[in-house]
């Protein structure tokens, strides 16, 4: 075991491509929390425009005043969406990079026999088909070896990535949903209930985020001890 670990420190040194993650993860971690925020913003405000629909189908709000409340209404949900969309995005940059530089320095650190390489693990999500599946056992694949370099098939998994998986996916298909269901309201009840959908979209994305920001956290901190460990043998 002293040898293995000794050899792996010595490839590590060689190598010298062990690079501290400790900035990226920082960076991500303020555009999590940024996207939390427009989310939870995007979040009331649909909340609003549901309450306002469910008044008006009840009545509280007349029938003259409709059409003025829900274009405001619309403009405002219409915003921060976008807002929560845009923040979505540019988090994914970020993210990336801190994908790749997780894969790259697991291997480093002396992982080996992983399957997913530094680029098809952040590729692998711009693939139907393939990202419903792929980005998830990469991510395994990620934790485990950073858990235990030398031995990656023996290290536990968490249930964060189950949950993150889970979240992630169930945002992208009521995100789906929601879309499509938007694009062809014709009564109020198909309002209230695409409403409801976008909604459910937006608490996904929160919960989604928050479980990522740990997911990221664990990794990058069994990275840094594994990085210790090279150092002290």
């Amino acid at each position: 075991m002293t040898d293995t670990v000794q050899s792996q420190a010595a490839t590590a040194s060689s190598r010298g491509d062990f690079l501290d993650p400790t900035t990226l993860l920082r960076v991500v971690t303020g555009f999590l929390i940024a996207y939390i925020a427009a989310t939870l913003l995007a979040l009331v405000f649909r909340g609003l425009e549901y309450r306002m629909l469910v008044q008006f189908a009840s009545g509280l709000i007349p029938s003259a005043d409709v059409a003025a409340e829900a274009k405001a209404s619309d403009a405002i949900v219409e915003l921060t969406g976008g807002l929560r969309a845009l923040v979505f995005f540019v988090t994914l940059i970020p993210f990336g990079m801190w994908i790749y530089r997780a894969n790259r320095n697991a291997r480093t650190l002396g992982a080996v026999g992983m399957k997913h390489s530094p680029g098809w693990s952040v590729g692998s999500y711009f693939v139907p088909i393939v990202n419903l599946f792929v980005p998830f056992l990469s991510m395994r694949e990620i934790w485990r070896a950073s858990l235990n370099p030398d031995n990656p098939e023996s290290a536990p998994t968490t249930p964060l990535l189950g949950w993150w998986w889970f979240l992630w996916l169930g945002h992208n298909v009521s995100g789906w949903i929601a879309a499509l269901m938007l694009k062809s309201i014709h009564t109020l009840d198909m309002a209230l209930d695409a409403s409801l959908v976008a909604a459910a979209q937006n608490v996904f994305g929160i919960a989604v985020a928050v479980v990522a920001l740990l997911l990221v956290r664990r990794i990058t901190e069994n990275q840094l001890m594994q990085s210790r460990l090279v150092e002290v043998f």
